[in-house]
């Protein structure tokens, strides 16, 4: 479908989405006793082999995505692949060996302590490490990556995103679009209840940290996307939003203690809603929002100025499938099919907090 809006009328658009977001946000979770008491849907994953806690850190194979220096005499910060959140840098030998890395797009094996965002050690990765890392399920062929800048200036790319989140691309067992509004927020509701930060007890095996938003974004549109498709069985898809270039994706989480936070990366399930004014393309995220809200909303509320000292922008966005877990890159995926990651990180953020 062809539009008639110029760039200017884009522009002033997603203004008017953005602003319209500050009414959606309160400052909790919503509470189990708000919404009725849903069927059990216990997820048949099985049990966690370590059920880290918030004290324990975590060691991972990674690459490096962007480096951050802070312009003063410090070292800056580190964004990896996997994580949305941001490493401190401790030293300049551990910044001279983030560079290699960087330049020759070398893996590392990184141990990392999330609470504090730092990084504890680095070691090269073993031979057997990256033959066994090449087995991942890796998603091919299936990037649509879309620049933000043409998106904001070319209104068929705006057209054609909507179109893309009304397309089932996955099962033909799922209904594409949420019949109303009302349907989708009770949803919402529901996983607003499964939040860690309330009492319990939960429908789902491991409840899902919402009370934390500066990493983990994977591992809640997973089980997101896992209870839209096998409890509510609703087609989802996945959108990804990217800051990189010197940029950063910036917000300032006032759903909690309006403290900034900033990622690299964020992502949240991308749904499709029957409105008044046709099928709509939605974002549930209950980290950030308190309803369902339009992509472009979800997209510009981490373009928080104040948050990144001028450098908060999100250069691109990337519609994946719902099997897509985290990325390796703006432009490469991997999936979680066991559910494992999901899981693990699930527990790993359970006491984990926005604000203090």
């Amino acid at each position: 479908m062809k539009s008639n809006l110029n760039s200017k009328q884009i522009v002033v658009l997603f203004s008017v989405l953005v602003v319209g977001g500050l009414a959606l946000l309160f400052n909790a979770c919503r509470k189990a006793g708000q919404q009725p008491a849903a069927q059990s849907m216990m997820q048949s994953t099985g049990s966690l082999t370590n059920k880290t806690t918030a004290s324990q850190p975590i060691t991972e194979i990674l690459n490096v995505v962007t480096i951050q220096n802070d312009g003063g005499t410090g070292f800056g910060r580190v964004a990896f692949s996997k994580h949305e959140m941001y490493f401190n840098i401790a030293n300049a030998d551990m910044l001279s060996r983030l560079q290699s890395a960087l330049k020759t797009n070398t893996a590392l094996n990184v141990q990392v302590d999330a609470a504090t965002a730092s990084i504890i050690k680095m070691e090269p990765v073993a031979q057997n490490e990256v033959e066994k890392r090449s087995t991942m399920r890796k998603i091919d062929g299936q990037s649509t990556s879309i620049n933000m800048d043409d998106l904001k200036a070319n209104p068929t790319m705006i057209d054609h995103i909507a179109e893309m989140a009304v397309v089932n691309t996955t099962t033909d067992s799922l209904t594409a679009m949420i019949p109303d509004m009302a349907t989708a927020q009770q949803i919402f509701d529901y996983f607003a209840t499964q939040c860690c930060r309330n009492p319990g007890p939960f429908d789902i095996t491991y409840c899902i940290p919402f009370q934390y938003c500066g990493d983990g974004c994977y591992a809640r549109a997973n089980i997101m996307c896992w209870l839209l498709n096998n409890k509510y069985h609703y087609a989802t898809q996945k959108l990804f939003s990217f800051a990189v270039g010197g940029y950063t994706l910036s917000v300032h989480a006032e759903k909690w203690c309006g403290t900034c936070v900033n990622w690299w990366y964020h992502v949240a399930p991308l749904v499709t809603i029957k409105t008044t004014a046709g099928p709509k393309a939605y974002i549930f995220d209950p980290s950030m929002f308190d309803q369902p809200v339009p992509y472009a909303t979800w997209l510009h509320w981490m373009e928080n100025p104040d948050c990144a000292s001028g450098n908060a922008k999100v250069t691109s966005i990337n519609v994946q499938p719902t099997s897509s877990f985290w990325p390796g890159s703006p432009t490469v995926f991997y999936q979680d099919s066991a559910f494992y990651n999901t899981d693990y990180y699930l527990v790993y953020y359970k006491t984990f907090h926005t604000c203090p």
